[in-house]
């Protein structure tokens, strides 16, 4: 019995030492629990990762001119990149009518406004790194939500709005082509909705320089030094007008809406005559942008009223600066540009001299500009580090004013039309619970003749 008697007490022994050792003791338990806190902080600082990975900080405009979403394939080690934004509006009108110029029969017609909202626009941006050194890079646009054939003047439209190949040699040396955004003012570039303030972008940067612009070309881009970048195109020029062999031709360039509607975007470009774009920005101060840029070549005019193709030169150049510093915001742009022989424009529309006694005299307010202005000055303070240092939300009212002219100069022997010279004063709200969604709500005060209004916005990108 008494060897069993030592079993039993060796079972004991053992039992005991099993369980003794993997009951923790108090000092133990507390490395566990403060373990379970670390980990639970780890994984909340992975799924941040997570999400700032596919877009940088917001504010930044992400790598060589683009917006943040449109970086992400920059910042990706391999393979395919998928981003986008998107944004939907509102408006809702001071006045139900207006009177506007009506070019057709060069007389003030009465136009009936109506409140409205639009999915204005869902982009998506898709990527792909082949090496380090070779990216490919996309925009394609949907609008308006939906697109139909036939006559109905709603429907949207799916365009690219940029498809390109960067081949990255150097820092200061690098190779880009495809269909490219020409690289002038602030938005046309940076223009994904979170990124600025307004439901809609300026209109200096919407008349004077046709945001957005783009066209097939090829181009080189770097940064010189630290904080000091370039870029430099040669693409395909704009066009004038509709090609006409016997009749009068159909206006692109127009007299209040500038050179917007010559942009040829891509589609089965005319090359006959071609453009050359010209950026310098220089970021040497942390928070600021400031540079300029150039737009000058040939524009092609086909025929029409019976006269032959031929070209006009015409040259865009704007300056911009961007600065922040400890909540406060700074934009401010000057844009001005000029048509070589506008009135060569004029003669294949048949757009009479303000002299011809055939027709009303009113005829010749049409002209084309050769000479157009604008620019505008925004400022902007975000109130939430005052009340709450640290939050990732943002709340910024911010106030605009710009002013433009189609018709700052018209050829010698026509009349400008003085609605062209345009005020606009815009002041709101933008509101970020997330650094990559803004929910925006502006009012817009706009001259005599034309309606003031009322805007509420809702913007997104990742």
């Amino acid at each position: 019995m008494n060897w069993l008697k030592g079993f039993w007490l060796k079972i004991g022994i053992i039992i005991i030492a099993i369980f003794g050792l993997s009951a923790p003791v108090p000092a133990e338990e507390e490395k566990i629990k403060e373990l379970e806190e670390k980990v639970e902080i780890l994984a909340e600082e992975i799924e941040k990762m997570k999400v700032f990975e596919l877009i940088p900080e917001l504010g930044k405009e992400g790598r060589y001119g683009f917006g943040p979403a449109a970086s992400k394939v920059y910042g990706i080690g391999k393979g395919i990149s998928l981003a986008g934004y998107g944004e939907i509006f509102a408006r809702f009108f001071d006045k139900n009518e207006q009177f506007n110029f009506n070019p057709s029969s060069a007389t003030d017609t009465l136009t009936h406004l109506r409140d409205d909202s639009d999915m204005l626009r869902f982009v998506i941006y898709a990527g792909y790194k082949f090496t380090d050194s070779i990216v490919f890079n996309s925009e394609i646009e949907f609008e308006h939500a939906k697109t139909s054939a036939g006559p109905d003047t709603s429907a949207g439209e799916v365009s690219v709005e940029f498809a390109y190949l960067d081949f990255l040699t150097h820092p200061a040396f690098n190779i880009r082509g495809g269909l490219l955004l020409i690289p002038v003012g602030i938005v046309n570039e940076l223009h994904e909705s979170p990124t600025y303030h307004g439901v809609f972008r300026p209109e200096t940067e919407q008349v004077i320089i046709p945001t957005t612009w783009r066209e097939n070309g090829v181009g080189i881009f770097g940064e010189i030094v630290p904080g000091l970048e370039y870029r430099l195109y040669t693409v395909a020029g704009l066009v004038t007008n509709s090609r006409s062999t016997t009749g009068n031709a159909t206006l692109k360039f127009t007299h209040d809406s500038g050179i917007r509607g010559g942009r040829q975007q891509g589609v089965r470009s005319i090359t006959e005559d071609m453009a050359y774009t010209a950026r310098v920005d220089y970021r040497g101060i942390p928070g600021t942008l400031v540079g300029a840029s150039i737009y000058t070549g040939n524009a092609h005019l086909p025929a029409g009223n019976n006269l032959p193709d031929t070209s006009v030169g015409i040259t865009l150049w704007d300056a911009h600066l961007k600065a922040e510093y400890q909540g406060f915001e700074l934009r401010a742009l000057y844009a001005s540009g000029e048509i070589d022989d506008a009135q060569e424009i004029n003669k294949r529309a048949n757009i009479r001299l303000a002299s011809d006694t055939t027709v009303d005299g009113r005829w010749s307010e049409r002209s084309i500009g050769e000479k157009f202005y604008g620019y505008y000055v925004e400022g902007a303070y975000d109130v939430i580090p005052l009340f709450w240092p640290g939050s990732i939300r943002y709340f910024a009212p911010f106030v605009r004013y710009e002013k433009y002219d189609t018709q700052d100069g018209v050829p010698s022997g026509y009349r400008d039309l003085s609605e062209t010279e345009r005020e606009v004063k815009t002041v709101g709200i933008s509101f970020k619970p997330h650094p990559n969604i803004n929910i925006k709500a502006d009012y817009q005060a706009k001259d005599d003749f034309l309606s003031d209004q009322y805007n509420l916005g809702l913007s997104w990108m990742f």
